[in-house]
């Protein structure tokens, strides 16, 4: 919001690039319209990962040559995955990989490329239905009646809770927990 406003744009204009980090360790650039937010789970389910992560500061200035916050999708040597949204964005408003400088007219095809497109960000009220692509999505506060939450091995490995497979080879269980509110 504050570049959009500095550069008297529309959030919706801007290209909002965060640096992720999968469980194998690779580094990609993530790239969303400002006016969204990337919703890790369809994330991670597209990219067939147990489990991603922010990048650390550090990580965002090497891949990228500049802090959290002026990076961008143009020039970058790593994967970069959108979400549709970005598809034939033109005009568009990004981070220069430059620490205090932005770029603008920047369209998907011509100053960057994408390796990977999907359904990543997070719905928003007012959104139409991912199903029926007819009605807005209206949220209510409700309750939870229960829980199933997939861990991977994110708990056994830092354990080092193993168990032998059927060719003698050690693995890391894989986790899971659940609730009944």
């Amino acid at each position: 919001e504050e570049v959009s406003e500095f550069l008297t744009g529309q959030p919706r204009e801007c290209m909002k690039r965060l640096v992720d980090r999968s469980d194998s360790g690779e580094h990609f650039a993530v790239l969303v319209r400002g006016d969204n937010d990337v919703n890790e789970t369809k994330l991670a389910r597209l990219l067939g990962a147990d489990r991603l992560e922010l990048a650390a500061p550090e990580a965002v200035q090497e891949v990228t040559g500049a802090s959290v916050g002026f990076a961008g999708p143009v020039g970058l040597k790593c994967k970069v995955i959108a979400d549709n949204a970005i598809k034939g964005i033109s005009n568009g408003v990004t981070g220069a990989n430059r620490d205090d400088h932005h770029l603008v007219n920047i369209s998907e095809g011509i100053d960057f490329e994408v390796d990977l497109f999907g359904d990543i960000r997070s719905v928003k009220e007012g959104d139409l239905c991912p199903r029926c692509g007819n009605e807005k999505l209206a949220f209510h506060r409700g309750i939870e009646v229960g829980h199933i939450f997939r861990l991977g091995d994110k708990y056994s490995s830092a354990m080092n809770a193993t168990f032998l497979d059927e060719n003698g080879k050690e693995k890391y269980f894989n986790m899971g927990t659940y609730g009944i509110g």
